[in-house]
């Protein structure tokens, strides 16, 4: 296969990078997630699981489906099916249903809840999860609680709260961009950022008991007119501008937007270190800055995002990490298929 070279320039010191082409995705239509654990890649597209070799790119597998039936999942409008790769096993979640598959895609167990998560994940034979709910008395302030779930789904304990203050003018339509609380499991103990308390990550251990927290004291981006014009842009090309019926020369009189962006947009973990992407952009490239467990900043990176949903609920992205390589999907549009690009740093 032909490989493709970009040159990109990563700031971590003076070092220069390439950005790699190394396969061409055929298989996949629309993809939304992708994890990797050392020997494969794990891709989620709608309801189904494409499995590639990482040694040679070559399909190995797929696994899963849209429906109603058994192992069967449907994605939700805003929430996509939301992949956990386990060391032995895979666990797909839809807002309502859980399916748990071995690593060559045997399906093991199900399980349906009457709760509406927007991310739900394993911790020991235990789960976590953030649930999203309205204060009655004054609906644009969102409450995101984080919860600590028992196998059965029976017992839930709350473990935290981020309320959020209100944005918009009341009484007044039009949509605030949102302010997130994710959640992430490394070494049996859960991660817990909220963009509202964006300067430090809560630490829950696998029986609910907070044991730290990591400082982040990352500088928040302001937002200025250039910036709005950034998410105006994506709002244009956005689903969201035609089911809220929206139009372009009002969008300053409906988008409403807080002074400061959130220090960091999304984070993951993977060997002991935290990878965060931060709003800050260098043309089409992110900044995301690597820390250990600890808060010491090891490497900040610009790195190049092909799929980015600054409205998106879950941590799924079409990215991750592997070591010191930093892997992508890339929407090839003249060629309509996805490609895996790859940077080494």
């Amino acid at each position: 296969m032909k490989k493709l070279f970009i040159i990109l320039v990563i700031l971590f010191g003076s070092v220069v990078v390439l950005a790699e082409k190394v396969a061409d995705l055929t298989e996949l239509e629309k993809p939304h997630a992708i994890e990797c654990d050392g020997e494969n890649f794990y891709i989620m597209d709608e309801a189904t699981v494409h499995v590639y070799s990482m040694k040679d790119y070559k399909h190995v597998r797929r696994f899963g489906s849209r429906g109603d039936g058994p192992y069967q999942l449907v994605p939700g409008s805003e929430v996509p099916i939301q992949l956990s790769l386990l060391s032995n096993n895979i666990q797909l979640c839809s807002m309502y249903k859980m399916v748990t598959y071995s690593k060559i895609g045997k399906p093991i167990d199900e399980k349906v809840f009457h709760r509406r998560f927007l991310e739900l994940t394993p911790i020991k034979k235990n789960f976590a999860a953030v649930e999203l709910d309205v204060d009655p008395a004054d609906r644009r302030v969102h409450i995101y609680s984080v919860q600590f779930i028992q196998s059965g789904f029976e017992d839930r304990k709350k473990l935290i709260q981020f309320e959020i203050p209100p944005i918009g003018v009341k009484g007044r339509n039009g949509f605030g961009i949102p302010v997130f609380t994710h959640i992430n499991v490394a070494n049996d103990n859960l991660y817990v950022f909220s963009q509202q308390h964006d300067n430090e990550i809560f630490v829950y251990n696998a029986d609910g008991k907070e044991i730290k927290r990591i400082k982040v004291n990352l500088p928040r981006l302001k937002v200025t007119d250039s910036v709005k014009k950034g998410i105006f842009d994506y709002l244009i090309k956005s689903k969201l501008f035609k089911i809220y019926g929206l139009e372009e020369r009002s969008l300053d009189k409906t988008v409403f937007f807080y002074e400061y962006l959130p220090s960091f947009r999304m984070f993951k973990m993977k060997g002991g270190i935290i990878y965060l992407q931060t709003y800050e952009q260098k043309g089409d490239n992110f900044r995301f800055v690597l820390m250990d467990l600890n808060g010491k900043i090891l490497k900040t990176l610009y790195l190049p995002v092909e799929v980015y949903d600054l409205l998106q609920m879950g941590t799924h992205t079409t990215y991750c990490f592997d070591k010191n390589t930093y892997y992508y999907l890339v929407d090839n549009d003249e060629a309509e298929t996805w490609e895996l690009h790859k940077v080494k740093f």
